[in-house]
This record gives C-alpha cells, structure tokens and sequence, in this order.
C-alpha cells in the first residue's frame, strides 16, 4: 500500500522557546501487522497551548509505504504533539496515538518502545520509560521525576515524563507535580485531560466519603447507598463475567464472605460493563452467594474513576473509602485488620 496525502498546516499556539529547523518523524509498520492491524493512515497532530482541551490541530499526514512511513515538514517551535496510526481490523478502525516533541531532526519510532527516539528531547521522554521500568519502587521512580521535572517544567518533556509516572501516584502526588509544569505547559490538552481525571479520581481515593451512584435492572433501582454507609464494613467489587482477572478473584471473595459475613460486615458485586444475561449465568457457575447491583454499566466505574476491573473496594461503616485496588491475599488481610481480627 502506498498513497500520499498532501501536507496540511495549521496555525496554532507556540510551546516553548524557539528551535528552527527540518524534522522527519519515520518508522516501522511491520509490528502492528504482526498483531494483525493494517495501517490505514498516520496522521501528525499538535496540541495548541491556548487551544481548548477537545481541539485538535493537523498538521501533516503521512506518507505511507507497505511497511513504513514518513512526515516531513519545518517547525520555528517546539511543540507538544501526537502521531495517530490509524489501525484497520476487518471494517474496524482503531486510532493508536503516541505522543512525540516536535523539534528539529530526525525522530523514529519502534513499537516495542512505545516512544519516540533520535533527537535531544524524545531521547529524554524515552529514557525516563526506561528507568521507570527498572525502577524498583515508586520512591525510586519519584526521585527520577524529581529530576526530569527539575530541567523540563517548561518543555514537553516534564509533561510526557509526568504522564508515565501518574497511574502508579496518588492524585494530589500527580496534582502537585502538575503545578510546577509552566503555565504554557500546564494549559497544554493532555495537562489539562490528566488534572480533570486527576481531581475526579481524588474524590473518590482512600480517606473520601463514598460517591452514591444507581443502578436499574428489571425495573428495579440499585443504589451503592443501599449497602454502603449504613453501619457496616462493605466491600464492594466491581467486576464483569468476561473478565478473566475478575473471576480469578470470586474465590477470595465468596471465602471472606462466608468467614466474616455479618452485622458488620457485607460483601457485595457490582456488575460493571456487562450484559445482564451474561452476569446471572456467571453468577450461578461461580456460585457467588453475595448481593449484586445488577446493569450498573458505566454508573459506578464513572464515579469511582475505575480505568480497568477488578476494582475491589473496602468501604467503612460511615462509608469513608478505606482501601483500593485489593487482590488476593490482600482481601482477607484488609477485612480482618478492619474488624480488629
């Protein structure tokens, strides 16, 4: 496949000092058809600084050969942007977006790294993916941002390096380090995406009081406010019957459940993302003995800010959120700690 499609430009709000030259932004399609995806398109967006969270600006596509492509193009600027690899699957099409600093040179681009590499900045966005892939704890990683963020707070470097750090961060560790980016960078549509989830996530973290949301299934109406902060410890587990890693769990939960069920303490599933006929048939073969909200679909992983399921949350009996993400073993140790076992 080849095809070429003409070079758009737009104009848009600068990010950082200036930086004159050529680019090129090239690499291999080889992988994605490995996983069995065709390459439709690619398509090289900036984000503007002033531009509003959902705007997006084009400002080339791609040329696209059978097994690799190129943008070319000059910038008097660097830019925080985005190349869209449009994936193709039988009639679907699936947009793959990876963020790069646009400067001068020569960036390429391997799947198996994720990133963008070849010039000055991209090296450092992909370095920092590397060390925090061998990092040994969080505080190890913490201090490698400490350093990146101590250079590039006015650069989409300290942006892209903060973005890989925030899901394994706690939302005010991620809002504060947020606040030291430059106000250029800070009104940037990912900063601004990433403070919006941030802040949605804060209030529903360890320590807040729980958020209610309902639930209807067979003309009945589920409330979480039916089980949580009436007096008991509740946990509650967002799950789906084609999750794998959720049904792992349902063992751990039914034997907590049995153990400790009681006048204070309750164990209850809510069925997130699901078809209702499919959660009733995995019901009955796991032999979930507990309460379910039954079609809670988007409602609860929307208030809980919940990214991927299991979610297993431990609420105390005033409904203050006291544990997150619990697995395994973890289950019990939680439940026996919070009812002075």
């Amino acid at each position: 496949m080849k095809h070429q499609v003409c070079l758009l430009l737009a104009s848009v709000a600068v990010l950082a000092s200036c930086a004159k030259g050529e680019y090129r932004i090239s690499g291999s399609l080889k992988d994605f058809k490995g996983y069995g995806y065709d390459v439709d398109s690619v398509v090289l967006y900036v984000n503007g600084g002033n531009v509003p969270v959902t705007n997006e600006e084009r400002i080339a596509a791609a040329i696209v050969e059978t097994d690799s492509f190129y943008i070319t193009g000059e910038t008097d600027r660097i830019y925080l942007a985005e190349v869209t690899f449009y994936l193709k699957k039988a009639e679907e099409q699936t947009p793959f977006r990876v963020p790069v600093v646009l400067e001068p040179g020569h960036m390429t681009f391997d799947l198996r790294d994720g990133f963008f590499a070849g010039t000055p900045l991209n090296n450092d966005v992909l370095g920092f993916q590397q060390k925090l892939m061998t990092s040994s704890s969080v505080e190890e990683a913490l201090a490698a941002l400490d350093t990146v963020m101590a250079l590039h707070k006015a650069d989409p470097v300290g942006v892209l390096s903060l973005s890989l750090l925030v899901p394994y961060i706690s939302p005010g560790q991620s809002l504060s380090y947020i606040n030291e980016l430059s106000e250029e960078m800070q009104q940037t549509s990912i900063v601004r995406d990433m403070r919006v989830q941030l802040e949605m996530k804060g209030k529903s973290s360890e320590g807040q009081t729980f958020i209610d949301f309902e639930a209807t299934y067979e003309g009945r109406v589920q409330r979480l406010s039916d089980y949580v902060g009436k007096g008991k410890f509740v946990l509650v587990d967002f799950w789906a019957s084609w999750c794998g890693p959720c049904r792992a769990e349902i063992p751990n939960l039914i034997n907590v459940y049995n153990r400790y069920k009681g006048d204070k303490f309750e164990v209850i599933g809510v069925a997130t993302w699901d078809k209702p006929s499919d959660t009733k048939r995995a019901i009955a073969e796991l032999g979930i003995p507990y309460p379910q909200i039954m079609n809670a679909q988007k409602a609860g992983s929307d208030a809980y800010n919940i990214e991927g399921i299991p979610e297993i949350i431990l609420f105390g009996p005033d409904g203050t959120i006291l544990k997150r993400g619990l697995r395994g073993e973890a289950i019990e140790a939680e439940v026996k700690a919070a009812l002075g076992l």
